[in-house]
């Protein structure tokens, strides 16, 4: 895919630390964006966006990633979006918080 690299960690210590408590993926990302000096991460699962603050990281969601494409108009129907995102991909997202964005942007 144009703009996406696939890269490895080189340094497994803060993996190994990290996968004791989260899961690979997570691990993996987590590490690799403190490798690499990373000031943000995509990042979803509520303890690994504890863990990536608590290691100096910005997380960043699905759902901050779509509202941020909704205000640059880059997609017009926010809710129709996460409808999907949740139909399609599995995505959970709470009722409330569902209902607290589209309060937001209308």
């Amino acid at each position: 895919m144009p703009g996406l690299t696939i890269q490895k960690i080189s340094d497994h210590k803060v993996f190994k630390l990290l996968s004791q408590q989260l899961d690979f993926g997570e691990s993996e990302a987590i590490s690799l964006a403190l490798e690499l000096e990373q000031e943000s991460i995509l990042i979803d699962e509520r303890n690994a966006r504890q863990v990536a603050i608590s290691m100096g990281l910005k997380p960043v969601g699905v759902i901050g990633i779509l509202l941020k494409a909704y205000k640059q108009k880059d997609i017009l129907d926010l809710e129709s979006e996460i409808i999907l995102l949740k139909e399609k991909a599995g995505f959970y997202i709470s009722n409330d918080l569902f209902k607290s964005i589209l309060s937001h942007i209308k």
